[in-house]
């Protein structure tokens, strides 16, 4: 689990909610628990705004376990605190997204995937002349790694003597 404050990051965000704040919290869910094979109504694809009431439930008991285990670490925040709670699900990243199984964190990072049979997996090039892949597609999984995937794909378009320009340039 990952507990973040977005507004944070706003410059503006206490100008223009002054006294307020807000946090997102990323949790690791697998599909299968949000969809039911033995009831394909559970969630119905296609329309949003169907959801059954097992899968309103099973999402709202997310919600109230998020706010306990919020408060059980930020005691000072109670109840009359919280103006809103909302929990999206991969079914959710799914619809909204197009995120196949609702994946929206990223590649499937398995160990086969740093075998030698995918070294190239470090490589930025693509078999498309100056097109090149950043990010966690170019390194591995995670937010600093696929940061350092952008620092390679820089550093290969740039080539190294013009990187380590750029680099001096800009950070000293």
């Amino acid at each position: 689990m990952c507990l973040t404050c977005p507004c944070v990051k706003d410059t503006g965000y206490t100008t223009r909610f002054p006294g307020e704040s807000n946090i997102a919290i990323l949790a690791l869910a697998d599909e299968k628990w949000f969809y039911d094979p033995k009831d394909p109504t559970y969630v119905d694809s296609g329309n949003h705004a169907h959801r059954t009431d097992a899968y309103k439930a099973f999402k709202k008991a997310w919600a109230e376990a998020f706010v306990r285990r919020i408060k059980l670490h930020y005691p000072k925040i109670q109840d009359e605190d919280i103006r809103s709670v909302e929990v999206g699900t991969p079914v959710t990243a799914e619809h909204f997204l197009g995120a196949p199984k609702g994946a929206t964190y990223g590649m499937n990072w398995r160990t086969e995937r740093l075998s030698p049979k995918f070294r190239d997996i470090f490589k930025p090039l693509t078999p498309i002349p100056n097109l090149y892949v950043t990010g966690e597609g170019a390194f591995v999984g995670g937010i600093v790694p696929a940061s350092l995937g952008g620092v390679l794909c820089t550093r290969h378009v740039l080539g190294f003597p013009k990187f380590i320009v750029a680099i001096l340039n800009n950070w000293w």
